[in-house]
């Protein structure tokens, strides 16, 4: 998970899908000039398998029992984990920005 790539969690059961929808998100992230982290739904039609965006949610629910964080633990990154590497992504934003 870094600023360039920001990463994909993804439920199990969504495994097949989830290397389009990982490039999709992607995608929708740098169309909106995303910064920082989001969720980004989808719909799958059951039909022919095609994914669509729902929404890019920027400021997800963020309970440790909210989907956001349940979805980066099912992942391998743990709340605490993923809130100190969002601050980190603010920090190297910022550096970024004003080159320091």
């Amino acid at each position: 998970m870094t600023e360039a790539n920001p990463g994909c969690a993804f439920r199990q059961k969504s495994l097949r899908t989830w290397p389009r929808s990982c490039l999709l998100s992607s995608k929708a992230y740098e169309a909106i000039d995303g910064a920082g982290f989001a969720r980004v739904d989808f719909f799958r039609d059951r039909g022919n398998g095609r994914i669509y965006i729902n929404e890019i949610n920027t400021i997800p629910g963020f309970t440790s029992f909210s989907m956001f964080p349940l979805l980066w633990r099912e992942a391998g990154l743990e709340y605490g984990e993923l809130i100190e590497r969002i601050v980190d992504l603010g920090y190297e934003r910022y550096h970024a920005k004003n080159n320091r």
